[in-house]
């Protein structure tokens, strides 16, 4: 699995794709906490920058959304 950095809510969270580019699973950095979570990575132009890594995904506790995000990740 891949990872890649998303930030939302001033949370971290480490992103985990599963073999192509859907998010099955994100860790809150501050916390050491792991969630399910449904969504996808995938490339796009930020402020003129084509092929920025960008995430799009919504975070579950317990079936629960508790949190999701779209934008770059890193930002």
């Amino acid at each position: 699995m891949t990872t890649s950095r998303s930030f939302t809510r001033r949370v971290y969270y480490e992103v985990y794709v599963d073999s192509g580019t859907n998010i099955v699973e994100v860790q809150d950095l501050s916390t050491n906490t792991y969630y399910s979570a449904s969504g996808y990575n995938y490339l796009a132009t930020v402020n003129g920058y084509p092929n920025t890594p960008c995430s799009s995904f919504t975070v579950y506790d317990n079936g629960v959304q508790i949190d999701s995000y779209d934008g770059p990740s890193g930002a």
